[in-house]
């Protein structure tokens, strides 16, 4: 399993959030089987865990 951790004060995340690089090593691990997700906190102690599918 592998995740990307993004933080925002406001109440949505664009997917410009995670970088080129950070999206190359999510797509790898993906590729060979490899649970993937990336965890937001949004302001007011919201957490998310969202699933990285391309």
């Amino acid at each position: 399993m592998i995740f990307e951790a993004k933080a925002t004060m406001k109440d949505c995340i664009k997917q410009q959030a995670v970088s080129d690089a950070q999206t190359k090593v999510l797509d790898e691990y993906e590729a060979i089987g490899s649970q993937c997700f990336i965890m937001v906190y949004f302001s007011g102690n919201d957490f998310h865990r969202i699933p990285w599918r391309t």
